[in-house]
């Protein structure tokens, strides 16, 4: 019985903080003067004055911020294979470290020793029912000037394997892997007019028409 009235008196007590707060926010609500017009100058959260130092640092953030430099940034670090443990994955390292020092940070770099096993030798290979083997090589794209560093790049096997797949099961040839990229590069605006013409008829199309909603009654009357 005890713990019971216990019990009791606490949750009372509880209910009654808990009235007593929303009391207080309500008479505050009611005693703030009320704007109907929305102030667009004041962030919430802030004050007027506040609210122009915090523009006027969003203003210097913003200005800072040039696209020319994003894209060679970007660019610099794309430029070689950059994979984990790889040569130019450490020269990225050192060049961001040098950006944050530059900057006045205080930055350091921390080595982890971590298990990254990657394979001496990558072989695809199907046994059954054709006899095939991947080149696992795919030629450089034109205007595409990482395309040609198959000497650092870091292959996967298994999405090789998963394409070898594709295209035997669907295609029924599995040297595609090889010859794919050849076929796309030699499709001209011969080839694509003469498909369009062959697939695109009228019938052999479908055709979609949409229309909006009709306006609510109610609301046509109010227009009018």
């Amino acid at each position: 019985m005890t713990l019971l009235s216990n019990s009791l008196r606490s949750l009372f007590v509880y209910l009654a903080i808990f009235a007593i707060v929303i009391a207080g926010a309500l008479l505050t609500f009611a005693q703030a003067p009320q704007n109907p017009a929305h102030d667009t100058s004041r962030f919430a959260g802030y004050t007027s004055q506040s609210s122009n130092a915090e523009r006027d640092w969003e203003k210097k953030f913003q200005a800072g911020i040039v696209a020319e430099n994003l894209r060679q940034s970007m660019r610099r670090l794309s430029a070689r294979p950059h994979h984990v443990g790889s040569a130019y994955d450490k020269d990225n390292a050192d060049w961001i470290l040098s950006k944050f020092k530059e900057w006045g940070f205080d930055a350091h770099i921390e080595t982890f020793k971590v298990l990254f096993p990657t394979p001496k030798e990558r072989v695809v290979e199907m046994i059954e029912p054709t006899k095939f083997r991947a080149k696992l090589q795919e030629p450089p794209v034109p205007g595409d000037p990482t395309s040609d560093q198959t000497a650092e790049q870091l292959q996967s096997t298994l999405y090789r394997a998963y394409i070898i797949g594709e295209m035997a099961s669907i295609y029924g040839d599995p040297n595609l892997i090889n010859t794919r990229f050849d076929k796309i590069a030699s499709v001209g605006k011969d080839d694509i007019q003469r498909v369009a013409k062959t697939y695109l008829t009228e019938d052999n199309r479908t055709v979609v028409t949409t229309l909006p909603k009709p306006k609510p009654e109610s609301a046509q009357k109010g227009a009018n």
